[in-house]
Parts: structure tokens; C-alpha cells; sequence
């Protein structure tokens, strides 16, 4: 279970607190979740230019959204948090998951 989360903007201390319910509650379902944060970048240097999530990142928003999206496509479903709404990265995962087929879990609904 691929876990969709807004990342942008936020603390690592509050994205963390979020993924550790996302992963408890994949799990409960039976899925080993998969978290945006595993999901590594690996060329040096980032050859995409744009935004960075914290500026000290050696990577932009584009080069972990490359890297999420393959990670989606190998998942059987996609567990929304809390926010994604207001997340333009999330609202690309749940377009992916709906033209791939893959099943949408929207957590706290």
C-alpha cells in the first residue's frame, strides 16, 4: 500500500508522526505500506530543475515525484492522508491510482 501524504511545507517531525499512523494502519489492513520518504532520488546531481521541499534538499519536487510514482505503480492500493487534498503531488498519485487501476484508501473517512 502505496502511502499519499503532503510533504511540501511541513516538518519533518510532523510528516514523520504521520507516516508512523499510515504505516500502523496499512499494516492492520494487511498491507506492507509503502512510505514517499523510501523512495530515494539516487543521481547526483539532480538533473530537473524546479522547487525543493526544504531548501538545504539536493533534490526538487520533481525528482521524488519520479521516484513516488514508480514506486504507486508497483502497489495494489494507495492509502490518502489527511491534507491531500491541498497537495498538488497527492492529487497526481490519486490520478495515477485511478488510470492505473489501483484501489484507493482514504484514511479517517
Amino acid at each position: 500500500m502505496y502511502v499519499s501524504l503532503p510533504m511540501a511545507g511541513r516538518t519533518a517531525e510532523d510528516i514523520g508522526s504521520d507516516l508512523e499512523i499510515a504505516i500502523y494502519s496499512a499494516r492492520q489492513r494487511g498491507y506492507e505500506p509503502i512510505v514517499p520518504t523510501d523512495c530515494n532520488a539516487d543521481h547526483e546531481p539532480c538533473p530537473v530543475y524546479g522547487r525543493r521541499i526544504q531548501p538545504e534538499d539536493k533534490h526538487t519536487i520533481q525528482c521524488y515525484m519520479r521516484e513516488d510514482i514508480k514506486a504507486l505503480l508497483d502497489c495494489d492500493m494507495i492509502m490518502m492522508m489527511p491534507g491531500w487534498e491541498i497537495s498538488s503531488g497527492c492529487n497526481i498519485e490519486l490520478l495515477v491510482a485511478n488510470q492505473c487501476g489501483i484501489g484507493v484508501f482514504f484514511y479517517g473517512v
